[in-house]
């Protein structure tokens, strides 16, 4: 039974001796266990009196804590300090000190963020792996396993078309029987249970590669016999066959000939291209712009328009609303209205220009309120910017009813068409105040066709011959006219349709 000390037990100075030099004080109280008493003579030994003392107490709360589980996963970097010294860390072959084989590696690979920690700055200078059993474990697999060397005579140089075969690739047993039998087996015409089925049906004619040998000490097999292909009589052949047999280029020389093909195929769309900038280029050098017959006889320059611009440009729009047809609208537009189509069409990366006659005072000040404006005109979407007319655009073009006749639509045609066409070169003649990006040749967006729709009387068709010839100088053509479309001042109005395309070159397949 177990034996106890009792609660009233004391053991005042007395001491334990152990196999140190040190002693354990017992003056401790001795908690009860139950059970009957143990007197001290019972401990005789310095082991019996360690135990005994380990057992006159109850356990502490540290003691009856389950010890904390350790986390399989995580991954230590080795000890900084551990390999400070590329030779030692040479000298166990990188595995470093004994206890990093047990998995406690005392550099952690996560800081306390949960991120990755840095390398220990010494692994540059660490020798890489080497696991010194390696050479150990080969010798022991070959001493292990069965070798078969033999003497091969491989002197026979004639027999070089044929295949080379050791005697000893020829397998002791197949499914535990020799081979030659394991194969008259698979040549019966019912298989026995538990063999495997070949992959390839084997016929009465085939043989084992055994007994293929050109000898019995040849180490060469005989190679089967070539089938001969009768080929194509010429002289039966139809055309279709024939052409057949003439293109049959093999598969190598069709895999070149398909490659120079494509080869060909893309130089020729280069050299096409290199044409096309050259073409291009050599127009706008060599071009001469013709004189400009319709220089503007008023002092004007052009710019882009301001929203400060709009009450100007209201009021020569309105002026087209009331008294002529070149307007399909019958009420007068307000200011807002005007303002609201010019934030659409800037929007719209579409140029929006005015010709403006200049004034008293610096020109540098604020132009819309010194300057009067004597002409606009602008590009607008023909139909909707992600629509399938998003290459297209509308041209309108205003003049002052006092300023007719006077070169300011010639200036406004010849500067939109510069920012709507990128091979137009412009014919100048008037200064043009305004710079940037969406400024230059071409404009800030590609436009392919320009479209002009002109509404003109229906008892006047000579106007139409006038504007169809003004407007051909910018290579517009006339594409339709349509009789009556509309009614406006009590007249019937017809609607002509004229259209030009840009030097844009614009790929279908990659414009949407």
């Amino acid at each position: 039974m177990s034996i106890i000390p009792p609660a009233s037990l004391q053991a005042e100075n007395s001491t334990f001796t152990t196999n140190s030099s040190k002693t354990m004080p017992t003056s401790s109280k001795v908690r009860p266990r139950g059970g009957a008493v143990a007197s001290p003579s019972y401990i005789n030994t310095a082991s019996d009196k360690s135990k005994a003392l380990q057992r006159s107490k109850w356990p502490t709360a540290a003691e009856q804590r389950p010890p904390p589980k350790k986390d399989k996963r995580s991954i230590a970097w080795a000890s900084t300090n551990e390999h400070s010294d590329p030779e030692s860390a040479r000298a166990d072959n990188g595995y470093g000190a004994a206890k990093h084989r047990k998995g406690d590696r005392g550099y952690q690979l996560a800081d306390w963020n949960g991120d990755w920690a840095p390398a220990p700055v010494d692994w540059d200078i660490r020798p890489s792996f080497q696991d010194s059993d390696f050479l150990d474990s080969v010798e022991i697999w070959r001493k292990g396993s069965e070798a078969s060397i033999e003497n091969m005579d491989i002197t026979d140089f004639e027999n070089y078309d044929e295949e080379l075969v050791p005697h000893a690739w020829i397998p002791k047993s197949i499914n535990g029987r020799p081979p030659q039998v394991w194969w008259n087996y698979h040549l019966s015409p019912t298989p026995i249970p538990g063999d495997v089925e070949p992959e390839i049906p084997l016929g009465p004619e085939s043989m084992p590669f055994w007994l293929t040998f050109t000898s019995p000490t040849s180490q060469y097999i005989a190679q089967p016999p070539t089938p001969e292909v009768d080929g194509i009589n010429p002289d039966e052949e139809d055309a279709k066959q024939s052409q057949a047999r003439i293109k049959d280029y093999g598969s190598h020389d069709a895999a070149v000939f398909y490659i120079n093909k494509q080869l060909r195929r893309k130089n020729r769309k280069s050299e096409r291209r290199k044409q096309e900038r050259t073409t291009v280029e050599e127009r706008k050098t060599n071009y001469v712009a013709p004189i400009n017959p319709h220089q503007p006889k008023v002092n004007i320059y052009l710019r882009p328009a301001f929203p400060g611009d709009m009450q100007q440009i209201k009021s020569i729009y309105n002026h087209h609303v009331q008294f002529t047809v070149f307007c399909p609208e019958g009420r007068p537009r307000t200011a807002h209205q005007m303002l609201e189509r010019f934030q659409d069409i800037a929007e719209n990366k579409l140029p929006f220009l005015v010709a403006v006659e200049r004034g008293g005072g610096n020109i540098n000040r604020k132009l819309q309120q010194v300057d009067k404006v004597v002409g606009f005109a602008y590009a607008d979407d023909y139909n909707d910017i992600n629509g399938m007319y998003r290459y297209a655009a509308e041209l309108e073009v205003f003049t002052h009813p006092e300023y007719f006749m006077k070169g300011v639509a010639k200036c406004l045609m010849d500067k939109m068409m510069y920012l709507l066409d990128p091979d137009y070169v412009e014919r100048g003649g008037y200064p043009f105040l305004g710079d940037g990006p969406h400024l230059g040749s071409g404009g800030g967006r590609v436009i392919g066709t320009v479209m002009c729709h002109v509404p003109y009387d229906a008892e006047n068709p000579n106007r139409i011959t006038w504007v169809a010839k003004w407007l051909g100088q910018w290579s517009f053509e006339k594409i339709g006219d349509i009789p009556n479309l509309g009614i406006k001042l009590n007249r019937h109005v017809n609607l002509a349709i004229f259209h030009m395309k840009t030097g844009a070159r614009i790929d279908p397949r990659k414009a949407m």
